[in-house]
């Protein structure tokens, strides 16, 4: 912009806020070109609690930034990354991210205590081919949830996988991936799953993986009503079942309270960087955050989860209570005495 003109030495002046420039020849012989100042903006990092935050940067108008891959540090936590809240639970920017708006950003650090994450795990389908599971488990991860097959067929690696996680020492869990939208197809899923896992022992809970476009279209509630119908049949037949769902598809498909509690849920919400940068310990047990991570035993990428509570503790203590639960007798016109009871126990 310029505020002042003057004439000397042959040529037109004008002062910017750079100083003085020559505008043209007095002759009308040349015209030159005056630069406009470029608007910045500056983005600005706290590390809200912790050390090391980021110098300032400077945006330039109409070209987007990579915000600065430095991470602060504080101790005794997890840095999950950036918000523009300074009380948010969960990142929106991620270190080393583009920032395209022309606007001035001010940056919170977004932590997350150590403690509030029990472990880390994966979730692993014949995809992930052949699993080294000792290296899996010298990694740092201690459990996994294995698909036991679909509605269209038993996994060809849920045996092998099965019997090597376990020998590894994991935390063992399972789940069924459905297509079914009727009640006739998702009672007859569940005793599918019920056959699949026949005489084996599970950690963490069985889950029923539900994702699919079709389902998505089912009238409004009848999805929950389904999950809960095969939750129901893998409960009475013996097994602490939760719900696999996105997160976002708890919030327009499934009612998450119809399950139980947060406990009997996993959730699914990838974050762009493949990190861990949201903390949805008030929603779920099991958040699965990246559909791309990398694991040491596996060639391939695998989904990579964390657990927020002692899941394996829960569900030993499920099965413990089953163990010693009464369960009434039906009505059969019938009395059946404690003596003639030959190697059964009475009261079951």
């Amino acid at each position: 912009e310029v505020t002042e003109t003057k004439e000397a030495d042959g040529y037109l002046w004008g002062k910017t806020e750079k100083g003085w420039c020559a505008l043209r020849s007095l002759d009308g012989s040349s015209v030159f070109c005056v630069c406009l100042t470029v608007t910045q903006y500056s983005i600005t990092y706290h590390a809200t609690g912790g050390t090391g935050a980021p110098s300032a940067q400077y945006k330039n108008a109409g070209e987007p930034i990579n915000l600065s891959e430095a991470v602060p540090q504080k101790e005794g936590h997890l840095f999950l990354g950036w918000s523009a809240d300074p009380s948010a639970l969960s990142a929106t920017y991620a270190p080393g991210a583009v920032y395209g708006v022309d606007a001035p950003l001010v940056l919170y650090a977004v932590w997350m205590a150590e403690k509030d994450i029990f472990a880390y795990g994966i979730d692993v389908s014949s995809y992930q081919e052949a699993v080294d599971w000792q290296a899996v488990a010298d990694s740092g991860v201690s459990f996994v949830i294995l698909r036991a097959g679909t509605s269209k067929g038993k996994d060809p690696m849920f045996e092998e996988n099965y019997v090597a996680a376990k020998e590894a020492g994991l935390s063992v869990g399972s789940y069924f991936f459905t297509y079914a939208l009727t009640e006739e197809e998702m009672l007859a899923d569940a005793a599918l799953f019920e056959e699949w896992l026949e005489g084996k022992t599970f950690d963490l809970p069985v889950y029923v993986d539900i994702e699919t476009e079709e389902q998505s279209k089912l009238p409004a509630g009848e999805l929950t009503r389904l999950a809960q119908l095969f939750q129901g049949y893998m409960t009475d037949a013996g097994y602490f079942c939760g719900v696999y769902a996105s997160y976002n598809w708890f919030g327009w498909y499934l009612d998450g309270e119809a399950f139980g509690g947060k406990e009997y849920l996993w959730m699914a919400k990838w974050s762009l960087s493949g990190t861990l940068s949201q903390n949805l310990s008030n929603d779920c047990a099991v958040y699965q955050y990246s559909e791309t991570g990398t694991v040491p035993g596996i060639s391939v990428t695998v989904d990579l989860n964390v657990c927020y509570m002692d899941l394996p503790a829960i569900v030993a203590a499920y099965y413990e209570s089953l163990e010693t639960q009464v369960l009434p007798l039906p009505d059969s016109g019938l009395t059946i005495y404690e003596e003639i009871l030959a190697g059964g126990r009475a009261g079951m």
